[in-house]
């Protein structure tokens, strides 16, 4: 029996890397983690027109998982994330254009900008059946034509963890007032699309509609509030360049990240 469990053991799948890939017009998510273990790291990754979710961690056994320094533009019919049956989700660093909705315990989500393309669409929707998730120093574009804003579903703030009852549900119409109930986010800013040097959202009445990602630059303009509004994470943002790491995986004054194939493919 024991050399059975070892066995198995042995095969599960951790320690993963994926990362600089470019990923365009793709029928379901653009990367997946699923069926993933312990350690798995999805980075510097670039997704332009997928539908179901960008990225997928669906199911996760254990976690932790790493989402960082990633670039999602028109995820059509989904949002950018797709979450569920995982645990210890880490958002770090990313720049994201649509909403975003996850259902883990134990996230931990910082320095990612955020903006919304969806008027019908909650752009930032947290649920956990724990209360041990954290975000903060976030960058939103709130759809001012969306009901709510921000959500963030857990148990009654003094239970620490509980899979038995559904979570409470909070809904925000305002940043300030979710910071108020919920503790998170108190250094999270809100931003607008001048605030890229140049963007613009999806066609939302086009949903066929592919875009080019060279005629879109998410580096922070010049007078952006991105630029040193995040906060150091060691081995994530290293090498920043000012007195804080900006928000968003795109880092003002930073030499260009090059996405896909690094030499020519014979």
């Amino acid at each position: 029996v024991y050399e059975q469990k070892q066995e198995r053991r042995d095969r599960v799948p951790v320690s993963i890397d994926f990362y600089g890939n470019d990923f365009f017009n793709m029928g379901d998510n653009c990367l997946e983690t699923d069926g993933g273990a312990h350690n798995i790291r999805a980075f510097d990754n670039r997704c332009f027109n997928s539908i179901g979710g960008a990225l997928s961690a669906t199911p996760l056994l254990g976690g932790p998982v790493y989402f960082f320094r990633n670039l999602v533009y028109n995820t059509t019919t989904s949002g950018v994330m797709k979450v569920g049956t995982a645990a210890n989700v880490m958002l770090y660093q990313n720049t994201f254009v649509g909403p975003v909705s996850t259902d883990a315990p134990n996230q931990q989500i910082a320095n990612n900008a955020i903006v919304n393309s969806n008027a019908t669409s909650t752009l930032f929707n947290i649920t956990s059946y724990s209360n041990y998730s954290h975000s903060d120093y976030n960058a939103f574009g709130f759809n001012p034509l969306a009901k709510t804003l921000y959500g963030w579903n857990t148990p009654p703030f003094e239970v620490g963890m509980d899979w038995t009852k559904p979570e409470v549900v909070r809904s925000f119409t305002s940043l300030a007032a979710a910071v108020t109930t919920t503790g998170q986010d108190s250094h999270s800013l809100q931003i607008a699309l001048t605030d890229f040097s140049k963007l613009t959202p999806p066609d939302a009445s086009n949903i066929q509609r592919l875009y080019a990602p060279e005629e879109y630059d998410f580096t922070p303009s010049a007078n952006s509030k991105l630029i040193d509004a995040g906060i150091v994470l060691p081995t994530i943002n290293d090498g920043f360049v000012g007195k804080a790491p900006d928000i968003g995986a795109v880092e003002f004054g930073a030499a260009k990240k090059a996405y896909g194939p690094r030499q020519r493919v014979p």
